[in-house]
């Protein structure tokens, strides 16, 4: 279940590419703050690692743990306190990714407020 409002159609794209297993290996979603970005973000998470029959059912242990972002295969870079997103983190979250997931099916990262990488970081990323 879904816990985005007011974007429908995006949902709907999304939910149509995880059923037809076609989706991309990353999404950029934009927009002021306080629109659901990290909400749809995490409902993605949970639609990928989903342990129930309707993707994401927001009730099973691995759809739970990744609401309270208490799961092993789920990543979200932030500032957590800087001025911006260093490189160390880009370059931790390249190594993770290199391993297999853990706890779910897929390993998720989500970088929260991309716009604050350092231009080391953002350059690491993008190669």
């Amino acid at each position: 279940m879904w816990q985005v409002m007011g974007h429908e159609t995006l949902v709907a794209l999304l939910d149509n590419s995880l059923k037809g297993g076609n989706l991309s290996h990353a999404y950029l979603l934009v927009g002021p703050p306080h629109v659901g970005k990290m909400t749809l973000a995490l409902n993605l998470a949970q639609a990928l690692n989903c342990q129930g029959d309707q993707k994401p059912c927001g009730t099973c242990t691995s759809c739970q743990r990744i609401a309270g972002l208490r799961h092993a295969d789920i990543q979200v870079i932030g500032l957590d306190g800087r001025a911006e997103i260093g490189i160390d983190q880009i370059r931790e979250m390249e190594r993770s990714a290199t391993l297999k997931p853990f706890e779910g099916g897929n390993r998720v990262f989500i970088i929260d407020g991309a716009e604050h990488l350092s231009t080391e970081a953002a350059n690491c990323l993008l190669k």
